[in-house]
């Protein structure tokens, strides 16, 4: 838990580094550094990883090593999607070693997923340190295939918020390109009806009973569906102790929703900090919330309406173990619009105590849903060469 907890203290050292540089408009290419660093950390901690670090680390280096040695894959790999079989044969038909595979797979994870950051987040280093946190992470090490799909479907972003014809082209082939190689990454082509829907916090009040009954409703739904296609793989089975993760991500939602706009609700909670204030410190002051209200923009609602998919998914948890990885390239989301918005408040310590709360929250998310269960086999973490 030490190594883990060392680097989300990192990332949040340099989230403070690369606000104070933005603000202070530190050099162009020092700042860009900065804004790089947390993917080059990540990079390296996932290549340089001992295979026995994750749960299915080992059986891609089995896979490579065999068909290195001019063997076919045993195992899962028939059913392995057929980009990534054309990626990992062609790359052992070189006869390089696993690590250089693996290191070049790594590169095309963190390339595009910290392009796609850098790109779309006000504080790239906060993005990290919550895609850390959302354990997105943690699934590197074990769960490669995915990685280089998710990598792709959040550099998809960039063009799906341009709003051009052949924008949504280049999204739409981007994330076909990431389903040959995860078949997850085929449910990100819904963001593209979804980004045209606008996000209002008077939604809440429909969206919220409808949430309820969806989380309700799915085990059964869900069951129902494999049942009448006769489907045999992942086959659902109620599981306990999973489901408070769809809350958690719809109360993230909620609270967010609520940031995004000027609304009774936030007024109501701005007016009485402002009193307290007053009452406190013995201050009379021009009553003014507007500097606790984030100035948000558009594409950050986009991204919230696009994260309440992934809060659905989410529900399938309770009845299958493979099926929220659906949900995962939409959760990944929040890593824009958390730090978008808060980075928007105009009161400084009222900002400091927001990114504070939030830093803790997704460090106790991760420490219970990462390390404690350890269900990815990530702990403890060696180095190859340990």
């Amino acid at each position: 838990m030490l190594f883990y907890s060392l680097l989300i203290a990192s990332l949040i050292g340099l989230s403070v580094v690369e606000y104070i540089g933005t603000e202070k408009k530190f050099n162009k290419v020092l700042l860009i550094s900065i804004k790089i660093l947390p993917f080059v950390i990540l990079y390296f901690l996932n290549t340089f990883k001992a295979i026995t670090v994750g749960y299915d680390a080992v059986a891609y280096y089995d896979w490579y090593n065999q068909l290195l040695n001019g063997l076919k894959p045993t195992g899962s790999y028939p059913s392995v999607e057929i980009g990534f079989k054309v990626f990992i044969e062609l790359f052992a038909k070189t006869k390089a070693p696993y690590l250089v595979f693996y290191a070049l797979s790594n590169a095309i994870v963190y390339g595009t997923t910290g392009f796609a950051i850098i790109k779309l987040s006000r504080n790239s280093s906060f993005s990290a340190l919550i895609y850390c946190c959302l354990s997105v992470m943690v699934l590197n090490f074990s769960a490669l295939r995915q990685s280089i799909a998710l990598g792709m479907a959040f550099l998809s972003l960039i063009f799906l918020i341009k709003k051009k014809w052949w924008s949504y082209l280049l999204f739409a082939a981007l994330v076909i390109l990431g389903g040959l190689f995860h078949r997850s990454a085929y449910a990100f082509l819904i963001c593209l009806p979804l980004s045209f829907i606008k996000i209002k916090p008077s939604y809440l009040f429909y969206i919220t009973p409808f949430i309820v009954m969806f989380f309700i409703v799915t085990p059964s739904l869900f069951q129902s569906i494999y049942y009448l296609t006769g489907s045999t793989m992942y086959m659902p089975t109620y599981r306990d102790g999973v489901g408070e993760y769809y809350f958690i991500f719809f109360l993230l939602f909620f609270v967010f929703v609520l940031l995004s706009t000027k609304n009774k609700i936030t007024t109501w909670i701005f007016t009485g900090i402002e009193f307290l204030k007053v009452r406190c410190f013995k201050k009379s002051h021009q009553l003014d919330v507007d500097v606790y209200q984030p100035e948000v923009d558009l594409d950050t609602k986009k991204y919230l309406v696009l994260f309440l998919a992934g809060v659905l998914f989410q529900a399938t948890s309770r009845v299958n173990y493979a099926a929220p990885r659906l949900a995962t390239q939409f959760l990944m989301l929040c890593s824009l619009f958390v730090p978008n918005t808060l980075i928007q408040i105009k009161n400084l310590k009222f900002k400091i105590f927001m990114f504070t709360i939030t830093c803790l929250a997704f460090y106790a998310f991760f420490v219970y849903d990462s390390i404690l269960p350890n269900y990815l086999g990530i702990v403890p973490y060696d180095f190859i060469w340990n």
